[in-house]
């Protein structure tokens, strides 16, 4: 007795890893994101409609704005709450980046 049963493989090569880079990018925007208990200073529209914050973290220890629709944030240290505004407002002026979530 023959057996009928045909098999066929074929070779497509090594399996590719998954492509990790939206992974890394919502963890590094997660990794960016202000605390619940950092305290809003001031806020500013950007060109593109998303929301630039000047805050301060919840110890008072670091001013910071964080733009909602690109994800960036920059850090100053203690005391810079005037530089902060005026960067978060500038950054507004130049971002394009539409709010997170909006199509």
């Amino acid at each position: 007795m023959g057996n009928d049963l045909k098999f066929a493989y074929e070779y497509v090569g090594p399996v590719e890893e998954p492509d990790s880079t939206a992974l890394d990018l919502a963890n590094e925007r997660l990794a960016n994101t202000p605390d619940l208990n950092d305290t809003t200073v001031r806020e500013y529209q950007t060109v593109g409609g998303a929301i630039v914050a000047a805050m301060r973290t919840a110890e008072s220890e670091v001013s910071y704005t964080y733009c909602y629709g690109c994800s960036e944030r920059r850090e100053l240290d203690y005391g810079w709450d005037d530089r902060t505004k005026e960067y978060a407002n500038k950054h507004a002026g130049e971002c394009h980046a539409r709010p997170v979530g909006v199509n």
